[in-house]
């Protein structure tokens, strides 16, 4: 079969999900892999399984799935899709994905979990309107235990808001030693 046809399968809304599937598996490592992933993953017939392994685990896919036609539907019947797919793999996804969509990133933001607030200030790419909401989540303006090393993050990113910047961030209590 030629990458072609390979591709007018991929691409084709009538391909059954399990061939999809099918065609992922045998050609995820061809050198037209990419194409191939890019036509799965916005296929709008693709398994919400598979939909979700691309996001999590292929290299910069994360915006092409979302941007996939039936994801509204998907999100209509569980609200919550995407969120849980970054509590759950938020690793994978931010080691994967070097460059997320705004709405990708408040996806993430809303998700309130620390060590997804970190993956996005540890980003350069991270836009100055979700560092500016992470620092208020965080409550930047105070020491708060366990978000110092968030806070020295923010003070440190490329797009941190000035208004952020020239906060005086307060420095953790020594312990005393009796």
């Amino acid at each position: 079969m030629y990458i072609e046809d390979i591709l007018e399968k991929a691409t084709d809304p009538c391909t059954h999900p399990d061939e999809l599937y099918q065609i992922y598996d045998e050609h995820k490592v061809r050198g037209y892999k990419r194409q191939i992933l890019e036509a799965i993953g916005s296929n709008p017939n693709t398994s919400t399984e598979l939909l979700e392994y691309l996001f999590a685990k292929e290299p910069n896919m994360a915006d092409i799935v979302f941007d996939n036609p039936v994801m509204p539907l998907l999100i209509l019947e569980d609200p919550l899709l995407v969120t849980n797919w970054f509590i759950k793999f938020h690793s994978s996804i931010f080691r994967y994905n070097k460059l997320l969509s705004l709405e990708l990133q408040n996806i993430a933001v809303r998700t309130e979990r620390i060590e997804i607030f970190l993956h996005l200030v540890e980003s350069k790419t991270t836009v100055p309107s979700i560092i500016e909401d992470i620092a208020k989540r965080i409550n930047i303006e105070k020491y708060i235990i366990g978000n110092y090393e968030i806070a020295n993050l923010i003070f440190k990113h490329p797009n941190t808001p000035e208004s952020i910047k020239n906060l005086q961030l307060k420095k953790p209590p020594l312990a005393t030693v009796l």
